[in-house]
């Protein structure tokens, strides 16, 4: 195809996807460099605000170990006074005015209270900005409900117990109004060690806050970097004013929780992070009490430490919010890099664009006629159902279809490229010097193609039917092996002999019965004269002078005894040949049984078997073809014979039963036997499946059995283990006498 074939709008055409391409690659870089530009800062920036809570933080656990301390320091002073009893007046007054001058120093105390062991406020000094009060006794209180009279009465000497941040004030006019208090509860005790009593000191817990930005700046409630902290409880409330615009909970804090339902859920769930919002950037960090209290207090409590519910009430937030105009990230400055950088990009790329697009669609305008014609063709070789392969002139194979691969379990790639004579294998090397001369002298002597024996990749034996058809493409040589699979037909082939080979000798052993019938017949009828003529000799001798003695009478008899055995043989025989009725009726399946045991004794496998039956003499009749009965138990008698045969190790027994199992007759053939195995046993009843001898057996016995039993109606049933025997049972419906 000419370059004029392919138009400008043609090529504009080929260019859309390469221009979506081009512009997902920009959108990418400017990803990149919003990352290097803006959020690495950013990152950077929340760092820095983090390490500064992380700093207030630390400050706050100062700030309560000394709380700790100052208490520790009220357990000491009573101890120094001595405690005697809640009257003494020598006692109270001295710790209130160890209360008063802590409220001093501290003025961050909203009230100090000692309790009793019940719970009974007996010394109490509210702090108001510094300036302590205390309490008149008819004004004092009983606090026995609060938690931190309930927590601090199961902790030991020197232990603290920290309540959560609340708003909820004391019942008393004098505390501070509006203010969150957190509370700090330790026992009393006497220098025996008895406990006298609680203390209980109400902190003003936003001066936490405030105490710990001193430690910072000296700019309250403000960031290293112009943020607004907060320090917020577990159910997101903040004791410190949001920016303007933000309304006032009416608990007195401003809860998160309600107002920003979805932030909340983010700061709750993590330990520590940032999260960009809509008016600027949000950092907080996680505090816990209890925790930072484990570390300087050894024996806290366990079980009050590690109570989830509990420490889940005193797990606070401490939270820096930065606004839109305090963040300098270049966002706009990164603007504007964008607007020059990508309008100078696309200045250079679409005309290079142009020119390959247009390269590359003139170039697939001339290939796509002759991919066309390939996959017209492969498509039409996949289709059939014989294997064709393309061989070159030096014996590689070039192109193969789908059924080829198939056949020999090969990938493409593993074919194209290689000899022929991995598909051929031997026969190259038998019959030729090469595969071109094999294929040539196939081609002259078996133009209809030959039947060849080949090998997959696994070694399997394939029975295939070989051609092989010359072609050229341009001025190369070529030579197409065709592959027909008829592994199928020749087992098919082999069947058939093999079922021909078996009715033939069927037949021929039908004909020795008919044959074996008449023979009998004609010598019952000699067998009855000689047996008649050696009775009227006896008869003769006795009556008139005796020639014989009784040694000769005895002989004479033993011959007689042996022409009625043989006269027996020929009737049973008779008997079991003469054709039968081929209609149900009622019959005595024990009568079956004996029968064709009496007649199977006369094969000599079974001079050295003991036979028994065990045949129950009130078993119901069956209604049966007693013919076919007969063949199953001859059949079944006669593998229990060989199988007898198999363990000469043991004396041979076959024991046949009988007797009645609900509605069903039951006969069972037992035989210690070499037995079957677990896979032979699943075959048994598959057609011309046997485990004799060529010659004795034809494998349709069992399956015979099997379809005769169905017919009656019943079920056939086999156990065996290897080595150890066989048990087979037969199951017959009884007859209804209705």
């Amino acid at each position: 195809m000419k370059v004029t074939d392919v138009s400008f709008v043609d090529v504009l055409r080929s260019m859309t996807g390469s221009l979506l391409v081009s512009l997902v690659l920009l959108m990418l870089f400017a990803v990149t460099f919003f990352h290097f530009d803006v959020q690495m800062r950013r990152e950077h920036f929340s760092q820095v605000e983090l390490t500064s809570l992380a700093v207030q933080r630390h400050s706050i656990v100062r700030t309560i170990t000394a709380i700790t301390q100052d208490m520790a320091g009220l357990q000491e002073h009573q101890s120094l006074y001595g405690f005697r009893d809640w009257l003494d007046p020598r006692y109270r007054t001295m710790m209130s005015f160890e209360m008063e001058t802590l409220c001093r120093i501290r003025r961050q105390f909203d009230q100090l209270r000692i309790l009793d062991n019940k719970g009974q406020e007996r010394i109490r000094v509210d702090c108001l900005n510094g300036f302590p009060q205390s309490v008149a006794d008819d004004q004092l209180q009983n606090q026995s409900r609060r938690d931190y009279f309930s927590s601090a009465l199961v902790l030991g000497q020197g232990e603290v117990f920290i309540s959560p941040l609340s708003v909820q004030q004391e019942a008393t006019t004098n505390s501070a109004s509006g203010r969150p208090v957190l509370r700090l509860s330790t026992p009393l005790t006497a220098p025996d060690g008895a406990r006298t009593g609680i203390l209980v000191i109400n902190y003003l817990a936003d001066e936490l806050l405030t105490s710990a930005r001193n430690d910072v700046s000296s700019n309250l409630k403000r960031s290293p970097q112009g943020g607004y902290l907060y320090l917020v409880n577990s159910s997101g409330v903040t004791y410190n004013s949001l920016p303007s615009g933000y309304p006032r909970a009416a608990d007195g804090g401003y809860n998160l929780a309600t107002l920003f339902p979805q932030l909340w859920e983010q700061i709750e769930l993590s330990e520590s992070g940032s999260i960009p919002v809509t008016q600027g950037l949000l950092n907080f960090i996680t505090y816990r009490p209890l925790q930072q209290v484990d570390s300087y207090l050894p024996d806290y409590p366990e079980d009050l430490a590690s109570d989830n519910e509990y420490s889940s009430r005193i797990e606070w937030k401490l939270l820096s919010f930065v606004p839109d105009q305090q963040l300098q990230f270049g966002v706009e400055q990164y603007i504007l890099k964008m607007a020059i950088i990508v309008p100078l990009v696309l200045l250079i790329l679409l005309p290079m664009l142009y020119q390959i697009k247009r390269s590359r669609l003139q170039r697939s305008l001339m290939m796509a006629e002759m991919e066309a014609q390939r996959i017209f063709l492969q498509t039409m070789m996949d289709s059939m159902g014989d294997g064709v392969v393309a061989v070159d002139t030096h014996g590689n194979m070039q192109v193969s279809n789908d059924s080829l691969e198939e056949m020999f379990c090969y990938a493409p790639d593993e074919l194209v490229g290689h000899p022929a004579t991995k598909l051929l294998g031997r026969v190259v090397e038998q019959e030729a010097d090469s595969a071109l001369q094999w294929m040539e002298r196939l081609l002259e002597r078996h133009p209809d193609g030959r039947e060849l024996i080949c090998r997959n990749r696994y070694s399997d034996e394939i029975s295939m039917e070989v051609s092989v058809r010359p072609f050229s493409q341009g001025d190369q040589e070529f030579f197409l092996l065709v592959f027909r699979d008829i592994t199928e037909r020749k087992k098919a082939e082999k069947e058939v002999e093999s079922l021909h080979l078996k009715y033939c000798h069927r037949e021929k052993m039908a004909e020795v019965g008919l044959l074996v019938g008449g023979i009998l017949h004609e010598v019952a009828n000699p067998m009855a004269a000689i047996q008649g003529l050696l009775l009227e000799l006896i008869s003769d001798d006795e009556k008139e002078n005796p020639l014989l003695d009784e040694d000769g009478r005895a002989r004479i008899q033993l011959i007689i005894d042996h022409v009625d055995r043989v006269k027996g043989i020929s009737r049973e025989v008779s008997s079991f040949l003469r054709p039968a009725s081929y209609s149900f009726e009622l019959s005595d399946l024990n009568g079956i049984v004996q029968t064709t045991t009496r007649l199977i004794r006369f094969d000599k496998r079974w001079r050295d078997i003991e036979l028994q039956e065990q045949l129950d003499p009130s078993l119901p009749p069956v209604n049966a073809i007693a013919d076919q009965l007969v063949q199953v138990i001859m059949n079944l008698l006669v593998n229990a014979a060989d199988a007898c045969g198999g363990a000469p190790e043991r004396k041979s027994q076959v024991c046949i039963k009988s007797c009645s199992v609900g509605d069903m007759a039951l006969f069972e053939i037992i035989d210690n036997g070499s037995g079957m195995s677990a896979d032979t046993l699943q075959q048994i009843f598959e057609p011309f499946y046997t485990t004799k001898a060529d010659g004795q057996g034809t494998g349709l016995g069992m399956p015979l059995c099997e379809g005769i039993i169905n017919d009656h109606g019943g079920s056939l049933e086999v156990e065996s283990s290897l080595g150890e025997g066989t048990q087979v049972r037969v199951y017959l419906p009884l007859a209804s006498l209705d």
